[in-house]
C-alpha cells in the first residue's frame, strides 16, 4: 500500500484570525454559558465577601540624641540616656507578639461582634456596637458564642449560648437573659459560659444598628485577636535614607482599623519607655541599696572618731600636734627666761655677799621680773649714792655716814633675803617648766601614732561621705532622667483609612468577564487545533479528484446546545429536502452548482452517463441528504429521476421518504417487480420516484450479486433521465464495490467535521487506482456565513492542518458526534 503521506503534500496546521472569529461566533453559546457562570460567581463572591479597608500611619524614629531631652546634657556623665536606634529593629518591635497581645487586650479584640448583612457578615465596633461583653470565667483564650439582641428601648436579650465545639444554631434557647442597658455595668450575669459583664459603649450611635437585630458575639480569645493583627499589620521603610516607618493594617471595619493602628503605636511607645526606664529603675534600686549600706558604715566611722577623740582628748589630728608643739616651745622659752632671772638674782646675791663691794651700787634689777626686789635695789642704790657723797664731803667716821652705813647694811640684808626668796621661787618655777616640757614632749612623741589612727578613720569618713553625696546626687539625676525621658518616635501621619483594598467590584467583574471569554475561547481554540477532521474546502484542495461542489451545513442552534448538554433526540428526516422551487438561498444554489458540474462531467452529453452512485468513507456523511436534494434539483430542471435505496442495511433514504414495507430486498430475491415497490412522486415532486430498500435481509451482499441487479439498473436507465443510488459507505462493507460496476459516476461525500484528514490520502488512492468509476467529491457540512449571520449554527469552520494517521469504521449505527 502506498504511503498516504506521499499522496498529499505536507502542510503545517494553520488557522486565520477570520476563521477563528467565525469559529467563536459559531460557538456563541459556549461564551454565554461560561460568562453566566463566571459573572454569577463574581456577583455571589462580591455579595458574600466583606469589604476590606486599609489604615495607614507613619512614625519618625528619632536617633539617640533627638530622643533625649536637653536636661540630659547636664547628666551626660551617667551614660544612662544614650541610645542607639536601629530602624530594622524598631520595625520588628512594632510587629512583636507582645505589642499585638497588648493591643488585643486594650481594645477587647478577644470578642468579635457580627451581624448578617445580606449574604455577608458585618463587624460591629465603635459607633455601631451598643455594648461590649466581658467573659470573666473563660480565661484568656477560652472559646464561646452567644447571640445578643439590642432594642432601641435599651433592652438587651442574651441567648442562646454555645460553648466551644457547639453549633449555636442548634443549641436552642438555653437560659436566655434579658437586661436593661442602664443596669448593665452593675450586673454580673450568670450564663452557661460563666459570669458575663456588659459594658455600654459610649461611642454607640443607635441609628447605625437596626432594632432587634441578632448580633453574634464570638469569643475567640486574646491570642486569636493578636494573631489576626499579626497577620495583617505591615511595616516598611520607603526610603533607604529615611527613618520614617510606614505602618499599614487591614480590617473590615474602618473604626477598628484606626483604633488598632493608634493602639499599636501607643503600645510600642509604652514598651519603649518601659524598656528604656528599666536601666533607670535598676540603677535607682542599686543606689538606694548602696546608700543604706554607706549610711550605716558612715555612722560607725563617726562614732569611732568621736570615741577616740574623747578617749585621747584630741580635737583633731592636726590641731593636737600643733598644740603639743606650741606647748613644748612655750616650756623651752619659760625655762630660758627663768634661767636668766636665776642667773641675775645670783649675781645680785654674790654682789651683796662680797664685803668689798658693800659700797658699790647694785646692778640693775629690771630683768629680774620682781618688783619688790627691784624697788629695794633702787632704794639701796639711792641711799648708797648719798652716803658716798657724804663721805666725799666728810669722812667715813662721820656719824651721819656711819648711820647711813648701818642703814645700808640693813638694806643689804633685806635685799639678800628677798633675792634668796626670789631665787627659790624661780627654782620652783624652773621645776614646773621642766615638768611641763617633759609632758608636752611625751605627748608630741605619741601624737604621730594617734594622728595616723585618727587620719585613717577620718579618711574613711571622707570617702564614705563623698560616696554618699555622689549617690544622692545620682539618685536625683536618675529620677530626672525617668521624668524627662521622651518617646523615641514622632507621629508624622496620623492613622487614617487609605481606601478599599478588596474586593474591587470593577476588577472582579472585569476578571470574571475576561475569564468567561478567555476560557471558552482558549478551549475552542485548543479543540480546533486538536481537531483532526476535515474542516473545509482548503483541506481537500490538495486532492486531484474532481470536485463538483460543497454544501453548507444545515442545522439549528438548539441542536448544537442539545449536543453540548448531552440531550438525544430522534433523527428527524422530514426536513432533509431543502431544495425548493423558486428558492435562491445558498444551499439551493449549492445543489444547482453540483447539478451543473455533473453535466460537465458527462462528456459530449452522453446519455448513458446517468447512473450516479452516492457513497462516503464513513456513516453520517449526508449521503441520503445529498441524494434527496440532488434528485430534487435535477427534477426542477424537468428531468425524471429515480432514487434507489440500496443501503439494504439501514435504509436511511426509505426512512426519509417514509416508505415502509416492500422494497429492493423483495425485488432482488424475485418476489416483486419494480412497479410493485416504486414510490412515485416523492414529496409532491412528480419527477422523482423512490425505490425503497425494503426489509433488511440477512445477506445484502449476496443479493447485490444477483442478476436482477443488472436488470434493475438497465430498466431504470431506460425509463429515467437520472438514476441516483444511495449506497452504504465505501470500504466499510462490500456493497458499494459491488454496485459500482453498474454505475456511470461515483459521488464521494466528504462530511466536514466528520472525516479524518488522514483519510484524504486513502480517498486519493481510490481515485488513483480507479477503484470507483468517474469518482468525484462533494464536500458536505461546510460553513454558511449567511446562515451564521441569521443565528443559524454551524459546527465547523474552514481551516487546514496536518494530523497523524488513524481511522476506525463504525458503520451500523448513527454517528453520535
Amino acid at each position: 500500500m502506498e504511503n498516504n503521506e506521499e499522496q498529499l503534500p505536507k502542510e503545517g496546521q494553520s488557522i486565520s484570525i477570520k476563521e477563528i472569529l467565525w469559529l467563536y461566533l459559531s460557538k456563541w453559546y459556549w461564551f454565554v454559558i461560561v460568562l453566566a457562570i463566571t459573572c454569577g460567581y463574581a456577583v455571589y463572591y462580591l455579595a458574600k465577601t466583606p469589604k476590606v479597608y486599609s489604615a495607614t500611619a507613619a512614625i519618625l524614629v528619632k536617633d539617640g540624641a533627638s530622643a533625649t531631652p536637653d536636661v540630659s546634657q547636664a547628666f551626660s556623665d551617667m551614660n544612662l540616656l544614650a541610645t542607639n536606634v536601629n530602624i530594622n529593629n524598631e520595625m520588628v518591635a512594632l510587629k512583636s507578639p507582645i505589642i499585638m497581645d497588648e493591643v488585643s487586650r486594650s481594645l477587647g479584640l478577644d470578642v468579635n461582634y457580627t451581624v448578617q448583612d445580606k449574604l455577608s457578615t458585618k463587624i460591629l465596633y465603635g459607633s455601631t456596637l451598643p455594648v461590649s461583653v466581658k467573659f470573666l470565667d473563660l480565661g484568656d483564650n477560652g472559646r464561646g458564642r452567644l447571640k445578643m439582641r439590642y432594642s432601641n428601648d435599651g433592652t438587651i436579650v442574651l441567648g442562646p449560648f454555645a460553648t466551644s465545639g457547639q453549633d449555636i444554631d442548634k443549641v436552642g434557647n438555653n437560659s436566655n437573659v434579658e437586661i436593661q442597658l442602664a443596669d448593665a455595668p452593675s450586673d454580673t450575669i450568670d450564663s452557661p459560659l460563666g459570669r458575663i459583664v456588659l459594658v455600654p459603649n459610649e461611642k454607640f450611635v443607635s441609628s447605625t444598628v437596626p432594632s432587634s437585630v441578632d448580633i453574634l458575639v464570638d469569643r475567640v480569645g486574646y491570642g486569636a485577636g493578636a494573631q489576626r493583627l499579626l497577620g495583617t499589620i505591615r511595616t516598611e521603610v520607603r526610603d533607604n535614607y529615611s527613618s520614617v516607618i510606614h505602618i499599614s493594617l487591614n480590617d473590615t471595619n474602618t473604626e477598628r482599623a484606626i483604633d488598632e493602628l493608634s493602639e499599636v503605636i501607643e503600645s510600642y511607645n509604652r514598651n519603649w519607655i518601659k524598656d528604656r526606664n528599666q536601666i533607670s529603675v535598676a540603677t535607682s534600686n542599686f543606689i538606694d541599696e548602696r546608700l543604706g549600706v554607706i549610711e550605716s558604715e558612715l555612722g560607725n566611722v563617726d562614732s569611732q572618731i568621736s570615741d577616740y577623740q574623747s578617749q585621747h582628748q584630741l580635737p583633731s589630728s592636726g590641731a593636737a600636734s600643733d598644740a603639743f608643739f606650741q606647748r613644748t616651745l612655750s616650756a623651752h622659752d619659760e625655762l630660758g627666761e627663768l634661767s636668766v632671772k636665776i642667773s641675775l638674782a645670783r649675781t645680785i646675791r654674790d654682789h651683796l655677799s662680797n664685803a668689798s663691794k658693800n659700797f658699790q651700787p647694785l646692778p640693775s634689777s629690771s630683768a629680774l621680773g620682781n618688783g619688790n626686789v627691784e624697788s629695794q635695789i633702787l632704794s639701796y642704790n639711792e641711799e648708797l649714792v648719798q652716803r658716798n657723797l657724804m663721805v666725799q664731803n666728810s669722812s667715813e667716821d662721820n656719824p651721819l655716814v656711819q648711820d647711813r652705813d648701818y642703814q645700808l647694811s640693813l638694806a643689804r640684808q633685806n635685799i639678800l633675803s628677798a633675792v634668796d626668796g626670789y631665787i627659790a621661787s624661780l627654782n620652783a618655777e624652773m621645776s614646773a617648766s621642766r615638768s611641763k616640757l617633759s609632758s608636752a614632749s611625751s605627748r608630741l612623741q605619741s601624737n604621730p601614732t594617734q594622728t595616723k589612727h585618727l587620719l585613717d578613720k577620718e579618711r574613711q569618713q571622707k570617702v564614705k561621705e563623698s560616696l554618699y553625696l555622689y549617690l544622692l546626687q545620682k539618685r536625683e539625676e536618675n529620677e530626672l532622667s525617668q521624668a524627662f525621658t521622651a518617646y523615641n518616635t514622632k507621629v508624622v501621619m496620623t492613622p487614617t483609612v487609605s481606601g478599599l483594598i478588596g474586593p474591587y467590584s470593577n476588577k472582579i467583574m472585569t476578571t470574571a468577564i475576561a475569564i468567561g471569554l478567555l476560557v471558552p475561547g482558549a478551549l475552542i481554540f485548543m479543540i480546533e487545533m486538536l481537531n483532526s477532521k476535515v474542516r473545509g474546502r482548503r483541506d481537500i484542495e490538495r486532492l486531484t479528484i474532481p470536485f463538483v461542489g460543497e454544501i453548507p451545513q444545515n442545522g439549528k442552534p438548539h441542536k448544537q446546545i442539545n449536543k453540548l448538554l448531552g440531550k438525544k433526540k430522534p433523527i428527524d428526516r422530514s426536513s432533509d429536502i431543502v431544495v425548493k422551487k423558486g428558492c435562491n438561498n445558498i444551499i439551493n444554489e449549492a445543489f444547482r452548482v453540483i447539478r451543473t458540474n455533473l453535466e460537465f462531467m458527462t462528456p459530449g452529453g452522453n446519455e448513458d452517463s446517468k447512473v450516479i452512485m452516492i457513497t462516503s468513507a464513513n456513516p453520517g456523511s449526508g449521503k441520503t441528504f445529498v441524494a434527496l436534494n440532488l434528485a430534487t434539483v435535477l427534477a426542477l430542471k424537468g428531468k425524471r429521476v429515480a432514487l434507489v435505496d440500496l443501503d439494504l442495511r439501514k435504509g436511511s433514504l426509505s426512512l426519509a421518504v417514509e416508505a415502509k414495507g416492500n422494497g429492493m430486498s423483495n425485488y432482488l430475491v424475485g418476489n416483486l417487480t419494480l412497479k410493485d415497490i416504486v414510490v412515485p412522486s416523492v414529496k409532491d415532486n412528480e419527477n422523482v420516484d423512490v425505490y425503497p430498500s425494503g426489509p433488511i435481509p440477512p445477506n445484502p451482499a449476496e443479493l447485490l450479486y444477483s442478476d436482477r441487479m443488472k436488470i434493475m439498473v438497465d430498466e431504470l436507465r431506460d425509463e429515467y433521465d437520472y438514476v441516483i443510488i444511495d449506497c452504504p459507505p465505501a470500504e466499510v462493507v462490500a456493497d458499494a464495490k459491488i454496485i459500482n460496476k453498474y454505475v456511470d459516476i461515483t459521488l464521494f461525500i466528504i462530511r466536514a467535521g466528520l472525516l479524518e484528514r488522514n483519510m484524504l490520502g486513502e480517498i486519493q488512492r481510490f481515485y488513483n487506482d480507479d477503484r470507483y468509476k468517474n469518482m468525484a467529491i462533494v464536500l458536505n457540512g461546510t460553513l454558511d456565513p449567511t446562515a451564521l449571520r441569521l443565528n443559524r449554527a454551524n459546527r465547523y469552520s474552514y481551516g487546514y492542518g496536518y494530523y497523524g494517521y488513524g481511522y476506525g469504521y463504525g458503520y451500523g449505527q448513527e454517528d453520535k458526534k
